[in-house]
């Protein structure tokens, strides 16, 4: 295994997220190949050039730290073999700027593990992963270890052996995304309206920009499109009351005993009445009001179309 690295005994979490702005991660390969289904490019590009808004912990990513000792401990039951923390940070031995955390290391080779709703086969995004982790620590396989939370709940564990075919296209991919982007002037297309609105946050109100026909031209298909959304849910709704008039009181509809649809009341609630609450205590209301940013809002005029 691949000796550059950088401890992280020590090192508190606030600290480490800083660290990991200045490096691509193995979590971050996968976006960069545009595989991963919640990280774009822009993000990582947001990101490591610290123009990310969002950097806020989840209740996912913590669950997933605290439940690595439990996956842990099953792989070493049902492998038979022992596993151990890295707590450093790996480093390629040529491009300083590809760097991964193991989540444990068994002999010399990293263990990767997910706790996943559903399993069946390692996806597309998690593969680059470890790939990205046998590339930095020139492992000749890694493996990968499964807790799915699904009902039964069942324990998995893969040896995936190094594709150096993936891996010389995902360092290729990954070396040009830093040299060009993070560290080069260039800025990735956005393929999402939310990539365009990280990019682009705050408008300038002496611009405007003079659309050529093709540009036009998408204008209006956005226009046809969302008419067709329309169309498409108004089609839905009247289909949605045809079926709700033929359950009326009932709470299930079935075909042949097989549940079709279900049509059940939600829980009782309880709301603050903030209406009511500043009427009656408006000083108290305005001592904790907060400013909100505000946000660019597209919207299609139209008026030459």
């Amino acid at each position: 295994m691949n000796g550059n690295s950088v401890s992280t005994i020590g090192m508190n979490r606030d600290d480490w997220l800083s660290l990991r702005q200045s490096y691509i991660g193995a979590s971050d390969a996968s976006a960069v190949l545009g595989i991963n289904p919640w990280k774009s490019p822009v993000d990582v590009y947001l990101e490591k050039t610290g123009r990310a808004t969002n950097n806020a912990d989840s209740i996912d990513m913590w669950l997933g730290r605290e439940i690595e000792p439990v996956i842990a401990k099953l792989f070493e039951q049902e492998s038979g073999m022992k596993c151990r923390q890295d707590l450093k940070i790996r480093c390629h031995p040529e491009y300083n700027y590809l760097r991964t955390n193991l989540d444990r290391v068994v002999q010399s080779a990293p263990l990767e593990m997910k706790m996943m709703a559903k399993y069946t086969d390692i996806p597309a995004h998690y593969y680059t992963q470890i790939m990205f982790q046998a590339m930095v620590t020139n492992a000749p396989h890694v493996y990968f270890a499964v807790l799915s939370t699904s009902t039964p709940r069942s324990f998995y564990w893969s040896k995936y052996k190094r594709d150096d075919d993936l891996i010389d296209e995902m360092r290729n991919e990954c070396v040009h995304f830093w040299e060009t982007y993070v560290m080069g002037d260039e800025v990735p297309s956005p393929e999402t309206a939310r990539d365009a609105k990280g990019l682009y946050p705050i408008p300038d109100p002496e611009k405007s920009y003079e659309a050529d026909k093709d540009v036009k031209e998408q204008i209006a298909s956005i226009m046809d499109l969302s008419d067709e959304i329309k169309d498409r849910q108004s089609q839905v709704d009247v289909l949605k009351a045809s079926v709700m008039d033929k359950m009326k009181e009932a709470e299930m509809m079935t075909w042949q005993g097989i549940p079709l649809a279900t049509w059940r009341k939600t829980k009782d609630g309880v709301r603050f009445d903030l209406k009511q609450f500043r009427a009656e205590h408006p000083k108290l209301h305005n001592k904790f009001l907060i400013e909100k940013p505000g946000y660019r809002r597209f919207n299609i005029k139209g008026e030459v179309l």
